[in-house]
């Protein structure tokens, strides 16, 4: 089992994904987000790099059966039913919906990484869930953090660095870190390194200040719950999808 890690999704090439693993990686807020939605009876979300392609998805589907959802510098969209904050999708907002998600970075990594062999959505909220699949499922993986606007992120690094250190955990001599990704060793050794609770080592990364800026404050301890939803998202033919859907179908 090979393990790279981009801090970015600029930096992935359509090569790095083939007949690999591909971990979308945005704790703050996508990843946190799609785990809540699905958690609460969202049939499934479409995510878009595109607001325009966005619209004209929710206008062919129709606003009975979707929510058109997303931002844009971490703030809801005009016209738009639902920005990024967990707390917007609650079970009687989202239940038996389709969500059109249009987020400023985690929407542009899923779409950047749809061709993978496989493509997932991890979060803290759903890390040891994501570990134990991957070690089961014994295949290469490309960890890809979303970072912000195309920079690093901190959330997202040491969330890769946690997955890393779960699967080294378990798997020990199976795990392998390519010899040109420092980017993964890098991760593991931050997050190894990281003594503090996690609410207080997220609270203060760049976008963690931001949106708490924006009265998202909340959001931060949502996205620092771990393990809070034991659920494996699934992007599947432009959709995600949880794991046991896919399998049901």
């Amino acid at each position: 089992m090979r393990i790279d890690l981009h801090f970015t999704p600029d930096t992935i090439k359509q090569e790095h994904l083939e007949n690999r693993v591909a971990v979308v990686i945005d704790v703050l807020r996508a990843s946190t987000t799609i785990c809540t939605a699905l958690k609460n009876g969202c049939k499934a979300i479409i995510p878009c790099d595109d607001l325009e392609k966005a619209r004209n998805i929710h206008a062919s589907i129709g606003p009975e059966a979707a929510l058109l959802c997303g931002e844009r510098l971490g703030q809801k969209l005009p016209g738009f039913d639902l920005g990024n904050s967990p707390d917007e999708y609650a079970p009687d907002v989202v239940k038996g919906m389709t969500l059109i998600f249009a987020s400023t970075n985690g929407s542009r990594t899923l779409v950047k990484t749809a061709r993978a062999a496989l493509t997932l959505v991890c979060g803290f909220s759903n890390l040891s869930a994501m570990a134990q699949f991957l070690a089961d499922e014994q295949r290469d993986i490309l960890i890809a953090c979303s970072g912000k606007l195309g920079v690093f992120a901190l959330e997202d690094t040491l969330c890769g660095g946690a997955l890393i250190e779960r699967l080294v955990k378990s798997e020990g001599s199976r795990v392998t870190i390519h010899d040109s990704n420092d980017a993964a060793r890098a991760a593991l050794q931050l997050y190894n390194a990281e003594s503090r609770p996690l609410l207080d080592a997220i609270s203060e990364a760049d976008h963690a200040r931001y949106l708490s800026s924006l009265g998202f404050a909340a959001d931060l301890k949502t996205a620092a719950s771990i393990d809070a939803i034991p659920i494996i998202p699934q992007l599947v033919e432009g959709r995600i999808v949880t794991m046991n859907a896919v399998a049901s179908s």
